[in-house]
């Protein structure tokens, strides 16, 4: 897991999971979010049922498509700090992947 995602997840207070099966290269092999019970609050939405509550102990459970939640959720406004913040995340982000080195050789 990239360092910037490990800071992000480790400093949030909650985690809104849509659509999100847990596994190792989510949760940092165990490292970073450790089940069963996270020390944040966990909405963890999915289409299917079989998924909730099958890794972690989620506050809020919803069985829910990620299109259903972007369509409730959609007309949330949200206040300045929280538009800094993703902005500051989404730097980290773009940083990162203009320095992942190449995966073969370069012509």
């Amino acid at each position: 897991m990239p360092a910037h995602v490990a800071e992000t997840i480790e400093k949030c207070d909650f985690i809104l999971a849509v659509g999100v099966r847990f596994g190792e290269m989510l949760t940092g092999a165990y490292e970073i979010l450790k089940p069963p019970k996270l020390d944040k609050t966990l909405i963890h939405v999915h289409p299917s049922l079989n998924e909730l509550g099958k890794i972690f102990a989620a506050d809020y459970i919803f069985e829910a498509t990620p299109t259903s939640v972007a369509s409730a959720i959609g007309d949330i406004r949200l206040g300045l700090n929280f538009s800094e913040w993703c902005d500051a995340r989404r730097a980290s982000h773009l940083h990162f992947l203009k320095n992942l080195p190449p995966r073969g050789p370069v012509d």
